[in-house]
């Protein structure tokens, strides 16, 4: 049987501790680095595209397969993202099962499904996200926006696309073949280094995918069910098979009706919605998720003793009136070096590095470095722009900053702006606390902010390629 998920179309994706030897023994290197502190923390999924797999009921599967090829006879086909093929208009579905059918209801069975990626996702979310993160809570209504049917015969396929709604999914009735059938996701994150070719799963045969990244869902059999966010893109590969491919999909809205309380799932002013025993419990993969390091340097005492020392000489003023970004001296660039701060700052890149490949560069050891003040009870007005291909960073040297990184999804932007669930489910801005001696190491497509707390801070900031130049909306700017 051909896996589930194969993550091999365009980019290489790594977990820590289950999938890539090599990380795992740099993240080994860094805590000796660290000087035995082990007190590295990785969040691993952060802003991830959550797909869950559901299975589905064979007696359903089995009266709406006949149902639909029927259907496909009688009914003409409308033109949407479909290349060839049959693709029902939305009615035509509905309608059909409720006249026909004599098993579960089909809108209730994909409702469930929907339900149970929602429940999965916010108790996965309370468990991985850092603390104090927002997460969907209350009631919680759905709303049915549209269910259709898809028969691929030999040459046809869907082209890039998203939906309409929060949630999307797409149920499998017939692959076509022993081996299953393939749905591609597009990675929305802004990788400027993906892969120059596709894989062969997700090739379109249609359109071009130079450039894109991404994920090929291979393997998927009869009675799979997939939830997925409606914004994310992807597409139907060409199917090659002489037996025709045979699916349902569909886009639900959800609606906060009430944010307080535990939450509380229910189709719209009807009923509570529980796992009909038509689905069974859903397995979920986070694709894309974005790795975010903090680390503790025991190595920092030695530099904040030095630092302490011409502070107040070098800085104090600065501090008094607004951030003051500078270049560290000489003097403290050979502390970093002599005291192992620089060599573990290298390994965390090093490590940030190679779980997010292809869309982080090696650093080959060359790093800018810049040394800033902000003033107590600063916060950055603007958002602070970095290289792209480059891990990048802080370490605080004295005092405590809150270092906010923004989602990098510009599609999610827009949904969450338009909807509180999207916002909760998907579109969150993380706050991390970063006190003295701390690192914390992130992808440079991340945007950040910096806020001080009522002592005031100075810090390092990090960027691990010197070819790459980062900006911002707003330099130094910021109120106190």
């Amino acid at each position: 049987m051909t896996a589930f998920y194969q993550f091999t179309w365009l980019i290489f994706i790594i977990h820590y501790f289950d999938v890539h030897r090599g990380t795992a023994q740099l993240l080994q290197a860094c805590n000796r680095t660290a000087l035995g502190t082990e007190r590295i923390r990785i969040f691993k999924g952060l802003w991830s595209v959550p797909v869950s797999r559901h299975r589905v009921n064979r007696q359903l599967v089995a009266a709406l397969r006949p149902l639909i090829l029927q259907l496909a006879k009688q009914s003409p086909s409308v033109q949407k993202s479909n290349r060839g093929g049959w693709h029902s208009a939305p009615e035509v579905l509905l309608a059909a099962t409720a006249r026909y059918m004599r098993t579960a209801m089909l809108p209730d069975v994909l409702l469930d499904a929907v339900a149970e990626h929602i429940q999965g996702s916010t108790d996965r979310q309370a468990r991985e996200m850092p603390v104090g993160q927002p997460r969907l809570s209350g009631r919680v209504e759905l709303r049915l926006l549209g269910v259709w049917a898809n028969v691929h015969d030999r040459g046809h396929g869907h082209v890039t696309h998203a939906h309409p709604g929060v949630l999307s999914g797409a149920l499998y009735l017939d692959p076509g073949g022993p081996e299953g059938t393939t749905l591609c996701i597009v990675d929305p994150r802004p990788c400027r280094h993906a892969m120059e070719t596709v894989h062969d799963a997700c090739s379109s045969g249609v359109e071009s995918t130079r450039g894109m990244s991404g994920a090929a869902l291979q393997g998927l059999e009869e009675g799979d069910l997939l939830v997925f966010p409606s914004w994310v893109e992807h597409h139907v590969p060409l199917h090659d098979k002489a037996h025709s491919r045979v699916s349902v999909s569909f886009n639900v809205d959800v609606d906060v009706v009430d944010p307080h309380g535990p939450l509380d799932i229910r189709l719209r002013s009807v009923h509570h919605l529980h796992a009909a025993s038509n689905v069974a419990s859903p397995t979920f993969h986070d694709l894309f998720g974005t790795v975010v390091l903090q680390c503790y340097s025991s190595g920092s005492a030695t530099i904040n003793a030095s630092f302490r020392s011409t502070a107040a000489t070098d800085s104090g003023t600065q501090r008094a009136k607004r951030s003051h970004r500078s270049q560290p001296s000489q003097d403290l660039a050979a502390l970093l070096e002599d005291t192992g701060v620089q060599e573990l700052w290298q390994c965390l890149a090093a490590v940030l590095t190679a779980a997010s490949r292809p869309c982080l560069q090696a650093s080959r050891g060359v790093f800018q470095l810049a040394m800033i003040d902000l003033p107590a009870g600063f916060v950055q007005t603007g958002r602070q722009r970095h290289c792209p291909e480059s891990a990048v960073g802080v370490h605080v040297l004295n005092g405590e900053v809150q270092l906010w990184l923004f989602d990098p999804r510009p599609a999610v932007s827009v949904a969450a702006a338009a909807n509180r669930a999207s916002r909760n489910l998907f579109g969150r801005k993380v706050a991390l606390r970063i006190a003295t001696d701390e690192v914390a190491i992130f992808p440079g497509w991340l945007e950040s902010r910096l806020e001080a707390d009522s002592g005031g801070a100075t810090l390092l900031s990090l960027s691990f390629n010197a070819d790459c130049r980062s900006d911002t909306r707003d330099n130094s700017g910021g109120r106190t």
